[in-house]
């Protein structure tokens, strides 16, 4: 079934482990591009008449079963943006299928 969203690439950065036992960052190891549905991600304070909410950054919505790392990075509508955390797996009691959502951060951009 088609899925309404936008073009997003799913970056995850090599690990190297430095000298001291450390995990380093370094170039891409791997690319994958989804058509994910994409939404703000909003503070959760207290609604102010005449005021608009904060956005604090993105979720979106991936296939069931994609493996999101902490440090896997995204760039959704120009902008690269890193995972908060690892994806949360949610299924359907009633179908089975499900999804991974992805709380973002920015980057840069």
């Amino acid at each position: 079934p088609a899925v309404n969203g936008e073009q997003v690439a799913h970056i995850r950065p090599g690990v190297t482990v430095d000298e001291y036992g450390d995990e380093q960052t370094g170039a891409t190891s791997a690319e994958t591009w989804y058509i994910a549905p994409v939404w703000p991600r909003l503070s959760t304070e207290d609604d102010t008449v005449n005021r608009s909410p904060v956005v604090l950054g993105l979720s979106l919505a991936l296939p069931a079963l994609t493996e999101v790392r902490a440090r896997d990075r995204f760039q959704v509508r120009g902008r690269l943006w890193e995972a908060i955390g690892i994806g949360a797996d949610y299924r359907s009691p009633f179908s089975g299928r499900g999804l991974v959502v992805v709380d973002l951060a920015l980057v840069e951009g």
